[in-house]
């Protein structure tokens, strides 16, 4: 584990301007990444061959959710790691961790993204990768996130924010409302009013309904009532 720098250490090493950045957005990936992959793993479990409409909704949720995970790994590997390894070399060893978790995780994810396996014969590898996700992202937010907020600017780290809404493409809409879906409703409402106008209507009139109706087909109607 990494020794934490002493809090004198890091006063020293910032000006008076140094602003911390805001992970709400990143953190809250982490806690959609948690539990999406969970409910994946049990559902694939589940699901037969002749609940095709079922099927076909969990398959493409499986693609999105891949291809979010991949674009996290990819930022951090990328842009986060380097940035923290030039700061503070004592941070070499649990990132080259972290790396290390990012191949056993795509190796995970070659598997589960094979769709000439059914998704009954995917479930195992579902569930190493949500077990083994769910570790690595609680060790990084027990031991990295307090070397980003230390060493790593809000003005930068803006930045990779906007990188991320720039790169979303077609998963724009579908992930907006995913993020959206995941928070708790007092901050629902309060994410909803900072939305253009325009983006709120799409939002109740297609994207919501759209996405209830997804996560009723995948999970049950359990699971969309908190919609």
């Amino acid at each position: 584990m990494t020794t934490p720098r002493p809090a004198s250490e890091d006063r020293a090493a910032h000006p008076s301007s140094f602003q911390a950045p805001d992970l709400t957005g990143w953190l809250g990936a982490h806690d959609i990444m948690r539990t999406q992959f969970s409910m994946l793993a049990r559902a694939a479990g589940e699901v037969t061959a002749n609940e095709t409409e079922r099927v076909a909704a969990l398959e493409n949720h499986l693609g999105f959710m891949t291809r979010r995970l991949e674009w996290h790994h990819h930022h951090e590997d990328d842009d986060v790691w380097p940035t923290l390894r030039a700061a503070d070399p004592a941070l070499t060893d649990l990132l080259d961790d972290m790396e290390q978790d990012h191949g056993r995780l795509d190796e995970l994810l070659a598997i589960t993204g094979d769709r000439s396996l059914t998704l009954s014969k995917r479930a195992p590898a579902l569930r190493d990768l949500h077990r083994e996700l769910a570790a690595h992202l609680d060790r990084e937010e027990a031991e990295v996130v307090p070397a980003i907020r230390r060493i790593i600017p809000a003005s930068a780290w803006a930045l990779g924010d906007q990188r991320f809404q720039n790169e979303l493409g077609a998963d724009r809409a579908i992930t907006l409302t995913w993020i959206i879906g995941h928070l708790p409703p007092p901050a629902r409402a309060g994410f909803l009013a900072e939305l253009p106008v325009p983006v709120r209507a799409l939002y109740r009139t297609v994207w919501r309904p759209r996405h209830i109706r997804q996560v009723r087909l995948m999970y049950g109607a359990d699971a969309a009532r908190s919609l």
